[in-house]
């Protein structure tokens, strides 16, 4: 495969964001898509089984989703892409903010969020 076609492609950036034993943990996801409309909606999103983030989000079983606008500081894409919740609290250098279920965002750069509620998993490999 041409890898210059993925630079092509068109689709969202999102911080996924939950919080596990007293610590907030959070990554960036590009696969974040609502597949059904009648309620409660749902919605898949797709995240690296090694991350911590991941490990933390098959504990708690919610999460918070925000959408990165135009204007999002790379800064922050960067932190929460490239840096490890392992060795990081991502979430300490933005005013961060929780949701209903005690999972941490941000909303500095972010022009919507959604909360979720994990029903289903698949390993995909």
């Amino acid at each position: 495969m041409d890898r210059k076609v993925l630079e092509k492609m068109n689709y969202g950036v999102f911080v996924l964001g939950t919080e596990y034993q007293g610590k907030r943990v959070g990554c960036v996801v590009n696969s974040f898509a609502q597949v059904t409309s009648n309620l409660p909606q749902k919605f898949t999103v797709t995240i690296n089984r090694d991350n911590e983030t991941c490990k933390a989000l098959l504990e708690t079983g919610t999460f918070a989703v925000t959408l990165a606008g135009k204007d999002c500081d790379k800064e922050l894409i960067n932190l929460f892409g490239y840096k490890s919740s392992r060795v990081v609290d991502k979430f300490a250098s933005y005013e961060t903010f929780t949701d209903s279920q005690g999972n941490p965002f941000v909303k500095e750069g972010m022009v919507a969020r959604v909360t979720c509620k994990v029903v289903d998993t698949m390993d995909v490999g």
